[in-house]
């Protein structure tokens, strides 16, 4: 499960790059063929409509995979958390060993919007939001000042959706995550209930670095 949240954290980013190449590819190709006369500049701008509306599309398929990673990140946060509480009740000496967390509570995934892969993908997708309502609008009333007007309400309006989009899904995750949960912040301190020597060894010899923890949550 550690391995799939290594996995889905370092897709964002690659999914985020890959988007950032293919705007800029094909909106910098219109720009030079327009520059170079290559294109009239009618055929230009309705070939600026249509790419900026196939990449806000694309944009969109984006936001929505960084939304569902996070809630998986999550899901795998709280079943990995349910394991380590199953071996620490049987053996309360590995509680020294554990640096990961031991309640399969709601992660700061669900938590807190801080992703930085996020934000970046909403910038984007407003900007072709822009480009794109700002474009249509100049094909259709050929009015310079409402065209940047359209396309700056556009891009303000494509933010808030997004925004709100990602709440609206964190927020059903986060009820349904306080739903499901087991264990409290500690675990219980059953008397009576001996260590097992085997586990404490192996707990002491693999030794749960801290350092791991560290390296997937500075991922954003």
């Amino acid at each position: 499960m550690e391995s799939e949240i290594k996995r889905l954290r370092a897709e964002g980013p690659a999914r985020l790059q890959f988007l950032f190449s293919i705007t800029s590819a094909l909106l910098g190709s219109l720009l030079v063929l327009a520059g170079l006369k290559a294109l009239d500049i009618e055929l230009a701008r309705r070939a600026a409509i249509l790419t900026s509306f196939l990449l806000f599309s694309f944009s969109l398929v984006t936001y929505q995979y960084l939304i569902g990673r996070d809630i998986s990140c999550d899901r795998n946060a709280r079943a990995t958390a349910r394991i380590r509480r199953y071996f620490l009740e049987r053996s309360p000496n590995l509680q020294r060993h554990i640096s990961w967390q031991i309640t399969d509570a709601p992660t700061q995934w669900l938590r807190v919007d801080n992703s930085g892969v996020r934000r970046m993908t909403i910038l984007i997708s407003s900007g072709l939001a822009g480009l794109f309502g700002g474009l249509s609008f100049f094909e259709l009333w050929r009015n310079v000042a409402l065209s940047y007007a359209a396309g700056f309400l556009g891009g303000v309006l494509v933010v808030g959706s997004l925004r709100q989009w990602a709440s609206r899904r964190f927020t059903t995750a986060l009820t349904a995550a306080m739903a499901e949960q087991r264990f409290a912040a500690e675990p219980a301190k059953a008397p009576g209930v001996p260590a097992d020597p085997a586990l404490d060894a192996q707990a002491r010899s693999s030794g749960n670095s801290r350092e791991r923890e560290a390296r997937l949550s500075s991922v954003p």
